[in-house]
């Protein structure tokens, strides 16, 4: 391994700390609303003693909440790609030599004849980026008018042209194509929800009120259904916010072209790394192998290369 490659990998492996994280917080954000919903069927009762009048209300008000909780997982989810995306270019750019950028930027621009940044400045054309020091900073050839700039200052115009950001509907998009177990998180949301059954649950309840249940009673029935939505929605928040917390990492490696070869695997190597009869799945035995964008004899493709949480064949990546 590489200075710059040694650099990255311990970046990353903080930025994926933080994406584990932020999964978290999207999980808890579902889980939240869950609960909550919960508790406003429970007092819903106490509001009309009419049964039937219960049970239309609660299940219009169930069936709002399915349509709250998809939202708020997908925008959960959105959050947690939007900033992976920001800590992957980040981790690049703050590693990988600023002339290592430039070669990319004027590949990337050789493809037309003009790009322009989000503030309308146009950036020069291949080969007019002049690195050289000069009292003190960094003369970027028509760049920024002819004046000085930092190293930061050309850094900041590089990753704006290798790794614009992705817009709401790519983010939106990207969590559609990602079908883990052959289910997009949007599908698997909409089988939970139709476990979960709306009519049955206000049905249940206008029933128990009528029997005259108390509320601990009625609670105790309830609890099972919004139980068994907030483990699947919960889990549904973890999954697939590291999935598109790595499928955003890969999209910045893809946008770096031939200057990155492919991905290289590191395990933790503790108690807890997993081992199995298959080299590609063997946590502890593949630590440090390559998978190449354009494997060599003997080498291994980028499509043998796992995509937490999942391996290369799509098997959950357990540790």
């Amino acid at each position: 391994m590489n200075r710059i490659t040694s650099r990255l990998a311990a970046r990353r492996g903080i930025s994926q700390v933080e994406n584990v994280v932020r999964a978290d917080a999207a999980a808890g954000r579902v889980d939240r609303l869950i609960q909550s919903a919960w508790r406003q069927v429970l007092l819903a009762g106490r509001e009309t003693g009419n049964p039937a009048e219960l049970q239309r209300g609660v299940r219009l008000a169930l069936h709002l909440f399915l349509g709250g909780l998809r939202q708020t997982m997908t925008a959960a989810l959105a959050r947690v790609g939007r900033l992976a995306h920001r800590d992957a270019v980040g981790d690049v750019v703050r590693t990988v030599p600023v002339e290592f950028l430039r070669v990319a930027a004027e590949r990337r621009q050789s493809v037309g004849p003009r790009t322009v940044f989000e503030d309308e400045a146009a950036l020069p054309g291949p080969g007019l980026v002049d690195l050289s020091v000069d009292a003190g900073g960094l003369r970027v050839a028509d760049l920024l008018g002819g004046s000085l700039a930092t190293a930061a200052d050309i850094r900041s115009h590089l990753s704006r042209l290798l790794f614009p950001p992705p817009t709401e509907g790519d983010v939106l998009a990207m969590l559609d194509r990602l079908r883990l177990g052959g289910a997009s998180v949007r599908e698997r949301l909409n089988g939970a929800a139709r476990r979960f059954d709306p009519d049955r649950i206000a049905a249940q309840l206008a029933i128990s009120y009528s029997q005259g249940k108390t509320q601990r009673e009625i609670a105790k029935d309830m609890r099972p259904a919004f139980d068994g939505l907030r483990v699947n929605a919960a889990r549904l928040a973890r999954t697939y916010g590291l999935a598109v917390a790595g499928a955003m990492q890969r999209r910045v490696d893809d946008q770096l072209g031939d200057l990155s070869v492919g991905v290289q695997v590191h395990a933790t190597l503790d108690q807890h790394t997993r081992t199995s009869p298959d080299f590609l799945k063997n946590h502890r035995a593949r630590n440090g192998t390559i998978f190449y964008k354009e494997p060599g004899p003997g080498q291994y493709g980028i499509d043998k290369a796992p995509q937490p949480p999942l391996e290369y064949d799509g098997e959950p990546a357990w540790n």
